[in-house]
């Protein structure tokens, strides 16, 4: 292939751009002025009340297995102070995540906050290791197995996994 023959497929390759972008962005609007474009309002409200039926089963579902817990222990086998925590943590998630009762506002910004203090509490976490690093209380393995633990867990919490 010769150079002018080279020049020519870029000028025609140049000119199909061009004019698919000229109908993509002028062409197609007008077109489509008078289309109807579907609202899918009404499917988000049916997935949020789904969504709120099923995270009421399961906050029922969880406090009687959080009873059934309470009656069964004794002295020796789990805290109640723990099945209480990690059951209202559950609970609350449930809450939170559904949007229960008009609180969609609410619940992102609880989520949001708490996404904060984890990666505040990870920051601090990171620098109390580096800190004992520093003062050789910490080998180079076990420093770079933390770090990396903390680094997976700051990616999943601020959603850059």
């Amino acid at each position: 292939m010769t150079i002018g023959g080279r020049y020519q497929l870029v000028f025609i390759a140049t000119g199909i751009i061009l004019i698919s972008l000229i109908a993509a962005v002028i062409i197609l609007p007008i077109l489509l002025r008078g289309s109807v474009i579907l609202d899918n309002s009404e499917q988000a409200n049916e997935i949020l009340t789904v969504k709120g039926h099923m995270a009421e089963e399961a906050i029922v579902s969880l406090e009687k297995m959080q009873n059934n817990l309470l009656q069964e222990t004794t002295e020796d086998s789990m805290d109640q102070e723990i099945i209480h925590e990690v059951g209202s943590r559950v609970i609350g998630s449930l809450r939170r995540r559904t949007g229960l009762k008009g609180l969609e506002k609410k619940a992102l910004e609880a989520e949001n906050l708490e996404r904060r203090m984890r990666l505040v509490a990870i920051g601090a976490e990171r620098t109390a290791l580096l800190q004992m690093k520093i003062r050789n209380e910490v080998s180079e393995e076990v420093f770079e197995h933390l770090n990396t633990d903390l680094d997976i867990y700051e990616k999943m919490i601020s959603g850059d996994a």
